[in-house]
C-alpha cells in the first residue's frame, strides 16, 4: 500500500477518527489472498479502536501502554512471518500490514516530506 495512505491511516487512528481510517481501508484492493490479508489486518485495527478493545495490539499501541521495545519486537516478528514463503498468502499479507503500520508508527519508515526534510538536515 502507498506509504502516504498508511501514514494518513495511522494519523486517523491516533485521532480516533475511525470513519476516515475505514475510508482509507476501503480503497485497498481485495484482489488476491495477499491483499485480502493486508486489508483484514487494517480492518481489525479500525474495529479494535472503534470498539475500544483494551487487549488489542492496536489499542495498546495507540494508547501508549506498549513500550517502543515491545512494538519493535512485534514489528520484527511480523516482518519475519511476512517473508516466510511457506505461509499462506493471506497470512503474509496480514503480517505485512502490521509490519508497515508499526514501522510508520515507530518512525522507522519516513513518509512524504519527512523523508526529504530529514535528508536535508543531516
Amino acid at each position: 500500500m502507498d506509504p502516504i495512505q498508511l501514514k494518513l491511516f495511522v494519523e486517523a487512528l491516533k485521532a480516533g477518527d475511525t470513519r476516515k481510517a475505514g475510508e482509507i481501508v476501503e480503497k485497498i484492493s481485495t484482489e488476491g489472498e495477499y491483499h485480502k490479508g493486508y486489508r483484514k489486518a487494517l480492518e481489525g485495527m479500525v474495529t479494535s479502536v472503534e470498539n475500544k478493545e483494551a487487549n488489542s495490539l492496536a489499542t495498546k499501541m495507540l494508547s501508549g501502554s506498549l513500550t517502543k521495545k515491545r512494538m519493535d519486537e512485534e514489528r520484527k516478528l511480523s516482518k519475519r512471518i511476512a517473508q516466510e514463503t511457506f505461509r499462506p498468502a493471506f497470512e503474509r499479507g496480514y503480517e505485512k500490514a502490521w509490519y508497515d503500520i508499526l514501522s510508520i508508527f515507530l518512525g522507522k519508515t519516513k513518509v512524504g516530506l519527512e523523508a526529504h526534510i530529514e535528508s536535508e538536515l543531516y
